[in-house]
């Protein structure tokens, strides 16, 4: 490309789209980082694929849906301790049930 450092561009695919046939779309971003390029997830946790688009391929970025980190320097309200079903220790001096 006349030049142009090709691991300068980078695909990226928004994990919030809907991918039909993950194995042949992961090996379709696997030929461009054979041919130098780098790929990458956007907004990755917001949407359809989650972890199956990361089992598939292995992009050379991730990056996470700002959902996923708002607010993540602030302690967890109680309330929301364990919602998931997995039983989340709570820290017995700060209260915080991430351990801190």
């Amino acid at each position: 490309m006349h030049g142009f450092p090709l691991e300068r561009i980078i695909f990226e695919v928004t994990e919030g789209e809907r991918v039909e046939d993950g194995p042949s779309f992961a090996e379709i971003l696997r030929e461009y980082q054979r041919c130098g390029f780098k790929t990458a997830i956007d907004d990755f946790g917001a949407g359809y694929a989650g972890l199956s688009l990361l089992a598939d391929f292995q992009p050379d970025l991730i990056k996470l849906d700002t959902g996923l980190v708002r607010r993540a320097d602030r302690p967890i309200p109680p309330h929301h301790c364990g919602q998931s079903g997995a039983h989340v220790p709570r820290n017995e001096h700060t209260g915080d049930c991430r351990g801190r």
